[in-house]
């Protein structure tokens, strides 16, 4: 390891940090000095001692790796050039795959949700489904970006994937496709009624559920069913721009970074004009619970369901360049009645146990559906 590379990544990781929480003070400067001293020790050990060639990059990237996993966190993890890359495309919303969304629950890769139409969809992995072995190779030991990153690739590209479910191996073949996330579904369903179903919160989220507020105001709806389940969440400010249209002014979300600093997201909507029912469950997690979380707190609407994942952290992407990236949790958020739900979810206002998966029925949507008819129909009588 030679000491210009090591400098430049000491340089790298601590302008990034800076930019997003100021100078370091100037005992933390010391000490980062000292470690970084020690690691450029350790390193050139390694590099004059090993007995083959040793690659300077790779050295310095499997020491970043190390650091993220002596976290313990699941969600704080190392990407290499090629999974920042391709974490900074699916938050766009395009990606060739299978359809699939994936986090770290019990130590597996877990699926939180499969997009409707796509290649998992077609072949029947579902919610739960523990993702254990991708094209014969076992990645239980791997981190979600470097699962996904084997799931991902060219459009029309076979990908094998093996599951625990309840107990029992299950193995998939699919033909990877191009994924067009637009996370945004919506319409009327009956009379006075519309209906949202926000997939996952990208770039385009906010902007597209506009669009439908929009066009139910132009045709006379009154009540909306806003469909929250399975939706892993995605990007923190495009969750307090979808809650500001739900929400009246006040706090959204309250973010509580390291030494205390909290930082209060607020709406500056008017009330809003539709009566509102929010649809949950296991499966919404993260930027949907805060969204959640605002409309129950601030009593704004009702949830319907099931008790929510339970992921009340948010996490940083940092840069480094030809490194690669890091992605860290820098903070934990609670609702706006301070309740912190992280591990422990949100608990609806009506809990609905979905149907089994030989009933075609919607449970969950129907007790919706019943008490948006009878919101709209006090709201009648009341106006009479």
């Amino acid at each position: 390891m030679n000491r210009k590379m090591c400098k430049a990544f000491s340089l790298i990781l601590i302008v990034s940090l800076a930019f997003l929480y100021g100078p370091p003070a100037k005992a933390a400067e010391q000490d980062s000095s000292v470690e970084t001293a020690i690691i450029m020790s350790i390193a050139n050990f390694i590099k004059n001692n090993f007995v083959e060639e040793v690659d300077d990059t790779k050295l310095m990237q499997g020491a970043i790796r190390g650091m993220m996993e002596s976290l313990g966190d699941p969600y704080s993890e190392y990407l290499t050039p090629e999974e920042l890359k391709e974490f900074q495309t699916e938050t766009k919303g395009k990606f060739g795959g299978i359809g699939v969304v994936i986090t770290s629950k019990d130590n597996f890769a877990t699926v939180i949700s499969v997009i409707d139409g796509t290649p998992a969809a077609k072949v029947g992995m579902m919610p739960g489904d523990r993702i254990v072995v991708v094209n014969g190779k076992d990645v239980r030991n791997l981190g979600t970006s470097e699962i996904a990153s084997l799931l991902r690739g060219e459009a029309g590209t076979q990908v094998s994937v093996g599951v625990q479910r309840e107990g029992k191996m299950l193995n998939f073949i699919m033909t990877r496709e191009i994924i067009s996330i637009n996370p945004v579904d919506f319409r009327i369903l009956e009379e006075n009624t519309g209906y949202i179903k926000i997939s996952e919160f990208n770039e385009n989220t906010a902007a597209n559920v506009k669009k439908a507020l929009d066009y139910f105001k132009n045709n006379g709806v009154k009540g909306i069913i806003l469909d929250l389940r399975n939706n892993p969440g995605g990007v923190l400010q495009q969750a307090v721009k979808v809650a500001q249209y739900f929400v009246p002014k006040g706090p959204i979300v309250k973010v509580v970074f390291k030494n205390g600093r909290t930082v209060t997201y607020n709406s500056t909507s008017e009330p809003m004009e539709f009566n509102l029912v929010v649809l949950v469950n296991g499966g919404s997690a993260s930027a949907s619970e805060i969204v959640a979380g605002a409309i129950k707190d601030r009593k704004s609407g009702l949830l319907v369901g099931e008790k929510t994942f339970g992921k009340a952290t948010v996490q940083q992407v940092v840069d480094l360049g030809a490194l690669g990236g890091i992605k860290i949790t820098v903070g934990k958020y609670v609702t706006p009645g301070g309740v912190d739900i992280n591990k422990s979810g949100i608990t609806p206002d009506v809990e609905v146990k979905a149907a089994g998966s030989d009933d075609g029925r919607d449970l969950q949507l129907e007790k919706a559906l019943e008490i948006l008819r009878e919101l709209m129909g006090q709201k009648v009588k009341s106006a009479a």
